[in-house]
C-alpha cells in the first residue's frame, strides 16, 4: 500500500460525481467529469479525488460486495463552473484528513 498521511486541505471547489454501485466504477466517472471539463475549457485546479464515504474497512468490505457502494469522485477546478446533469458544482469542505496516492493502473488500486 502507498504511504498514507494526515494532511490539512482547504476548501475546494470541484466539479463531481456522485453514484451508488460498485468501486469498479471509480474510472468511468472520473473519465465523464474530465470529459465534461475539457468540453467547457474549465480550468483544472488539482488532481481528482476519490471521497470515500464508507467509514470502516468492514463497511467497504461489505458495500463492494453487495455493489452498495457510495462513489463519490470530484476534480478541483478554478473560476465559478455550472454542473450539468449528474456533475454537479460544489465545494469540498477543507479540514484535517487522511490521504494516500495510488501509483499505478485502477484495476491494481483495490489495496490503496
Amino acid at each position: 500500500m502507498d504511504e498514507i498521511t494526515l494532511v490539512t486541505v482547504p476548501e475546494q471547489k470541484v466539479l463531481g460525481i456522485t453514484k451508488t454501485g460498485s468501486y469498479q466504477v471509480i474510472p468511468e466517472l472520473l473519465m465523464q467529469v474530465i470529459g465534461y471539463i475539457v468540453s467547457e475549457k474549465i480550468t483544472i485546479a488539482g488532481p481528482p479525488v476519490f471521497i470515500c464515504h464508507e467509514t470502516s474497512p468492514e463497511c467497504v468490505k461489505e458495500a463492494a460486495e453487495k455493489g452498495k457502494a457510495v462513489v463519490e469522485v470530484a476534480w478541483p477546478v478554478g473560476g465559478n463552473p455550472k454542473g450539468s446533469g449528474d456533475i454537479r458544482a460544489y465545494t469540498l469542505p477543507g479540514g484535517n484528513m487522511v490521504r494516500t496516492v495510488h501509483k499505478g493502473p485502477y484495476a491494481e488500486c483495490e489495496p490503496t
